[in-house]
């Protein structure tokens, strides 16, 4: 049971990394990031209660999903939140660089 529970994780890790991506034209940078972030420690919280294989089949889509969303911010949801918080160009490089030291 445990490998099927990685490849479903694994699946909508990789769906994760495209949809909220494609949701940011429409509904903004900042959004989807609150989204994404808020409702993957909702998950984290409340894992002790995932105690039977349905609920830990939807447990590793949804952390799947919203795992990969986060994987993504780095490249993709990131960087657009970064350079519109840097007040001059020369900023972006080392806010860029400090972000992924530190995640």
């Amino acid at each position: 049971m445990a490998a099927l529970q990685l490849v479903i994780l694994n699946g909508m890790n990789t769906i994760g990394r495209v949809i909220p991506n494609a949701l940011v034209p429409h509904l903004g940078v900042y959004n989807v990031m609150i989204f994404c972030m808020t409702s993957l420690g909702i998950l984290i919280l409340f894992m002790p209660l995932v105690t039977t294989i349905p609920a830990t089949v939807m447990f590793a889509i949804l952390y799947g999903f919203f795992s990969g969303a986060y994987v993504s911010a780095d490249a993709g949801l990131l960087s657009p939140v970064i350079t519109a918080l840097a007040k001059k160009d020369q900023e972006i490089g080392t806010r860029i660089g400090l972000c992924f030291a530190f995640t």
